[in-house]
C-alpha cells in the first residue's frame, strides 16, 4: 500500500499549501502520485502544482475534476516505495475524436472500387490484431511481476488500454484528465516530475503487490428490467431484444415502474436511462418506438448473445461510496456538481467529467461510476 496517502478538500488554496508544506521533505525520495483540481486562481494553481512536484524527485499526476463541487478544492496525493513502482510515460495513440463540422472529400464509386481492390486485407487485420508494445519504461519488466496499474490519460487511451492487456495479472485503472483549454491552454494537462503533457498518458506501474483488488461500481443506478438477451445488433445500436422492440420495453419497464415518461422527454437527459451488461454500463441516447432501435453512446454495443439489463439514475446525486481509505478511487463527476461526501479518510479520491477506464473496457462516463484499486 502507499507509504502515505491523503485526499485534501478545502475552500482556501493557502490552507491546501499549508499541508503540503507540512510534508515537505518527508517522502523526496519516494515516488508521488498526484490529482488536482483546478478551480482556484491562476496563480494560486501554479503555486500549488510547483509545490507538489517539489515534494518528490519523481512524480507523475494530472489535472482532475473537483470531488466535492465548484467550491471545494481537491487535492489527491499518494507516495510510494521507490522499490515497489515504475513510473512511466505513453505516446502510444488512441482512437482520434470525430471533428464535427469538418469537410470529407468523396471519391467517385468506381474511384472507390479500385483503391479497394488494391487493399491487402491480410495485413489490414494483422495490424489491427497485432500486440500493441508496452510504454518504453515497461518494456524488459517481467509482466508477471506487474500486479497494478494507474494511470491518467487524455481522451483517446484506446492504444494503451490495447497495450496494457499484455498484462493479464495486472489490475488496471486509468483517469481521463479534466479539461482544461481555459484553464491552461491544453486539452487536458498531465505532469511527469518537471514535464507537462497535453496527450498520451503517464501513470505507474505497481509491482511485487501480490495482494492488490480491484471493483467497479455503478452507484444511483436501478434495475428497470429483468435480463434480456440482444437478439439484433448492429455497432452502437440494439435492435432487438429477446427478438423484441426494445424501445418498447423500455417504455413498459418504466410504465410498470410508475415512470410514464414520453419518449419526447427522456433523451433530452442522456444520462437518465442505460443498457448494463456485467461490468459495462451504456447511455441510452435515442430509441423510436415505431422502428424499435435504441441507440447507445459510443462506437459499439453489447453484441448478440449478451445478456443485458434496462437501468434507470437518480438525478442529482451525491454518492457515499464505502470508504475509500488504503485505496485509490476515480469517479465520475457531473459539471457544477459534488460526487462523493464524507472524509477520505487515508485514500486517494480523483474525479472527472470526462470518465475513467477500467481493464480492457471502453471508457466509462456513467455518473455514479465508482473505479478502486485497494491495497
Amino acid at each position: 500500500m502507499p507509504i502515505h496517502a491523503c485526499t485534501l478538500v478545502s475552500r482556501s488554496a493557502s490552507a491546501v499549501l499549508q499541508h503540503i508544506e507540512n510534508l515537505a521533505g518527508r517522502f523526496t525520495r519516494h515516488t508521488l502520485l498526484f490529482a488536482l483540481s483546478p478551480n482556484v486562481a491562476a496563480t494560486e494553481l501554479s503555486s500549488i502544482v510547483s509545490n507538489v512536484t517539489a515534494l518528490s524527485n519523481n512524480s507523475v499526476g494530472c489535472l482532475a475534476a473537483p470531488t466535492h463541487g465548484p467550491d471545494l478544492i481537491t487535492c489527491s496525493l499518494a507516495f510510494f516505495d521507490a522499490d515497489s513502482c515504475i513510473p512511466f510515460r505513453s505516446t502510444i495513440a488512441g482512437t482520434p475524436i470525430p471533428q464535427v463540422g469538418r469537410w470529407h472529400s468523396f471519391r467517385k464509386k468506381d474511384e472507390l472500387s479500385d483503391s479497394l481492390e488494391n487493399v491487402d486485407w491480410e495485413d489490414v487485420w494483422s495490424r489491427r490484431t497485432s500486440t500493441v508494445p508496452l510504454p518504453d519504461q515497461l518494456q524488459g519488466v517481467d509482466p508477471a511481476g506487474i500486479n497494478a496499474v494507474v494511470y491518467f490519460t487524455d481522451s483517446s487511451p484506446q492504444g494503451l488500454t490495447t497495450s496494457l492487456s499484455q498484462l493479464s495479472n495486472a489490475a488496471r485503472l486509468g483517469l481521463i484528465a479534466t479539461s482544461t483549454p481555459f484553464i491552461t491552454g491544453r486539452p487536458f494537462t498531465m505532469l511527469h516530475n518537471k514535464d507537462i503533457y497535453d496527450s498520451g498518458a503517464v501513470g505507474l506501474a505497481l509491482i511485487n503487490r501480490p495482494r492488490l483488488t480491484s471493483t467497479l461500481d455503478f452507484l444511483g443506478l436501478s434495475a428497470l428490467s429483468e435480463p434480456m438477451t440482444v437478439t439484433q445488433s448492429e455497432g452502437n445500436l440494439v435492435n432487438t431484444l429477446d427478438g423484441r422492440n426494445p424501445t418498447q420495453l423500455l417504455l413498459d419497464a418504466l410504465k410498470k415502474k410508475g415512470m410514464d415518461v414520453a419518449t419526447s422527454r427522456w433523451f433530452k437527459d442522456e444520462e437518465q436511462f442505460y443498457v448494463v451488461h456485467g461490468k459495462r454500463a451504456y447511455t441510452i441516447t435515442a430509441g423510436d418506438p415505431s422502428r424499435g432501435t435504441i441507440s447507445l453512446s459510443g462506437e459499439d454495443g453489447p453484441g448478440v448473445g449478451t445478456k443485458v439489463q434496462f437501468y434507470a439514475r437518480q438525478k442529482a446525486h451525491v454518492h457515499e461510496i464505502p470508504d475509500p481509505s488504503s485505496s485509490i478511487t476515480f469517479l465520475v463527476s457531473e459539471e457544477n456538481k459534488a460526487v462523493y461526501q464524507g472524509d477520505s479518510g487515508s485514500g486517494f479520491v480523483a474525479a472527472s467529467e470526462n470518465g475513467f477506464v477500467y481493464g480492457d473496457h471502453s471508457i466509462c462516463k456513467v455518473p455514479g461510476g465508482v473505479a478502486r484499486l485497494s491495497f
